[in-house]
This record gives structure tokens, sequence and C-alpha cells, in this order.
């Protein structure tokens, strides 16, 4: 018997990378129709290859279509703009909410509290002023009205209704020592709560005094502020002593672009009056106040929104000019009007800027000067190339009638 010689022939091996594709399909040649099985959901109801039960029992055509609708509408972009929404309504009415207190029409004495003497004085003004016709454009003098009570007990409330105390009047000099601001006389021992209960004191008509105001440098807009100060003592019309103020603080009058930050310290004045013969001198207890204005949380937050919003629109511009320049041939001509129209957009949001500060504050030098070169250059780029584009769609369009 013939043996016949077999010849082993090697194949070239298959890469390392092509075994996946090859057992796939070899899965796939392999598979039947029988063998396609529907995935079903925990409850064991066989759903579609989008999650859709496909069990005509459970549910109907229409619940089937309002399901896919529902899962087209809850997308990632859908998501995206619900948050810009949300961020966007805080940014809106946070500001609303750090508004101030509205103005009083009378002096809240509920609460007071000495910030000069000790609780065992049994004599004293109060004072709390509310600052009037206060403007950030230039404003030499501004007006404050000053509420007043001279109580016989600390704190005011601790006067009952049915005391028989006699108050005494009390001449108030503020910023001057020769002609009183005020006299502060009690018409009668009738004790007049402002806040509805039975017990404090008189109630005194404000009176309103101007001062003067110093500024500090605008170029540190909205951080900028003011500062003005009174020399205030009160003497008693009987006894020609000193009368001592218990309280003292000055106060914004209500919602606006400022608040106010009121510090203050009793000194030892001394009063020389020329009587003609021989002059007198007399010490008397006098009291410096010191009041910081500042611009309001509520006015810096409008402030800088309103910065942020401007560099948003700046970057969208950039954006803009990008893809038009990358795509000039797949995006609409009407497109180039965005850098155009943040041009013009961008002074409007700067003019509304809380208090309208002049142009060259330091918050312009990183603000509204790049905002409107890089606004200008992308609108120059892109006018630049519809030019060219035009041009070259004019110059084809003229070969073609020559040929």
């Amino acid at each position: 018997m013939s043996q016949e010689s077999v010849e082993l022939v090697t194949l070239p091996s298959i890469p390392d990378q092509a075994q996946p594709l090859l057992q796939e399909a070899d899965r796939l040649g392999h598979m039947t129709e029988s063998a396609i099985v529907l995935p079903t959901d925990p409850e064991g109801i066989p759903t579609d290859p989008e999650g859709i039960p496909t069990d005509p029992e459970g549910f109907s055509k229409y619940q089937k279509q309002f399901r896919r609708l529902a899962r087209r509408w809850i997308s990632r972009t859908s998501v995206r703009m619900f948050i810009a929404l949300i961020i966007v309504g805080v940014l809106s009415f946070c500001p609303a909410l750090l508004s101030n207190s509205g103005p009083a029409d009378k002096m809240d004495y509920s609460g007071l509290k000495s910030n000069t003497l000790g609780p065992d004085v049994t004599d004293g003004m109060y004072m709390t002023g509310t600052i009037f016709g206060f403007g950030w454009s230039g404003t030499q003098k501004l007006s404050v009205l000053w509420y007043t009570l001279r109580s016989p007990l600390f704190p005011p409330e601790d006067v009952p209704s049915n005391d028989t105390h006699t108050w005494n009047a009390a001449y108030i000099y503020i910023n001057k020592v020769s002609d009183p601001v005020f006299y502060y006389a009690p018409v009668n021992t009738t004790y007049y709560d402002p806040q509805g209960g039975e017990d404090s004191g008189t109630y005194i008509p404000p009176f309103n005094t101007e001062l003067d105001v110093l500024y500090s440098d605008q170029y540190y807009f909205p951080e900028d502020e003011c500062d003005f100060g009174a020399m205030i003592f009160v003497l008693d019309k009987a006894t020609n002593n000193s009368v001592p103020i218990i309280h003292l603080s000055v106060e914004s009058s209500g919602p606006g672009d400022y608040s106010t930050e009121s510090t203050f310290s009793n000194v030892s004045l001394k009063i020389v009056n020329d009587a003609g013969s021989s002059p007198t001198a007399e010490w008397v207890q006098a009291f410096y106040i010191d009041v910081n204005i500042i611009r309001s949380l509520r006015a810096r937050a409008i402030t800088y929104s309103m910065f942020m919003i401007n560099w948003i629109l700046t970057f969208c511009s950039i954006i803009t000019t990008s893809v038009m320049f990358n795509r000039r041939g797949e995006v609409k001509d009407s497109v180039a009007l965005v850098p155009i129209t943040v041009i013009l957009t961008i002074p409007a949001i700067r003019s509304l800027y809380v208090g309208s500060p002049p142009y060259g504050v330091y918050l312009d030098v990183v603000g509204f000067f790049p905002q409107m070169l890089t606004v200008v250059a992308c609108t120059v780029v892109v006018l630049s190339g519809f030019a060219i584009k035009s041009r070259r769609g004019g110059s084809i369009s003229h070969e073609n009638e020559d040929v």
C-alpha cells in the first residue's frame, strides 16, 4: 500500500486585534430568527430597544407615543436649558432680596440699646438720623432727618404710661456751638408709643440738617465710598448742663444704591463764650459721629451682573466669528449681524450700571474697553470674510457670462 505524502501549509497568523471581529461575525452567522428575544423590564413585560413596552394588552398605542415624546423632551439639551433658566432667575431675583427696608415715618424706639453709656444712666437723648437728598454724582451736601427722644429711664420702653416725670426741654447743637439747630420741648407728660403699646415717651416732630460730604475716588466704582461727620451735643434748658446722648446712629432712607455704617465716640468740648467784660468757659459732653456711605449689596450685585453679561456677549461674538470663519459656505449671512448687534448692546448695558458712573472707572479697564475692542475686531473679520466671498462669487459669475 503506497503512502501519499502530505504537505503541511502554514497559514499566516491572524492579528489579535481582529479576533473580536471574527467572533462577532461567527456569532451573527449562526444566529437564527428564533434566537432573537426581546429584552424585558423587571416585571417581565417585553420591551423594544428604546425601552417601550410591547405588550398590547398593557399599553395602548397612544401611551407608547406619549412615552416616546416624553423621552425626547427630557434630553440633555432640555436639562441644560432648564438649569440655565434657574441660574438666570436666581441672579435676577437675588438683588431684589438684598434690598434694604423702607424708610420709617417715626423713630423706632423698640430694641434701642445704649452704644455710649452704661445702663445706670437715668437721663439721656436718643437720636436717629435718616439720609435724604444724597447722590453719587458730585453732590457736596446731603440732608439728614433727625428723630429725637429724651427719656428719663433706660431703655425708653421701661417708662410706665402712668409716670408723672417732667420731661425737661433741651437744646440740640450740631456742628455749631453758638446756635442750636433744634429746641426739644415736650408739650406735656403724655407719652406716645409709635409702636402702639402702652410704654415709652413723648413724640417730637423730626428736624432736618444739611451736612457736608467728603467723596472718595470714584475710579473704584462700585466699591467707592464717601464720608461725613457731625459734632453733636445737647444742653438742658433749665440747668444748662450736658445731656448725655444714649443712642446715636444714621441710616439710609430706604431701598436704594447705598447703605450706611455709623460709628461715634464721646469727647469733651470746651466752649468759650465772650460776654464782653469777662469771657466764660464751660466744658460740655459732646459726641462725634462718623458716617461711612458705601454702595449697597444690591447695587453691587446688579453692577457686577451687567459686567458679566457684557463679557458673555463678547465671548458669544468670538465663538460666532470663529464658526463663520471656519464654515463660511455653510453659515447663513444673517448670522453676521450677531457681532454688529453686540456693538450696540454693550454700551446700552454699560449705561445700566447703578449710579451711571462716568466712563474711565477701573471696571471699564477690564470690561468695557477690551469688550468693545474684541467685538469690533470680530465684526471686521466677519464682514471681511463676506466681502471676499461676494467678490469671488461676482468674479465667477462674470467668467460664466464671458463663456
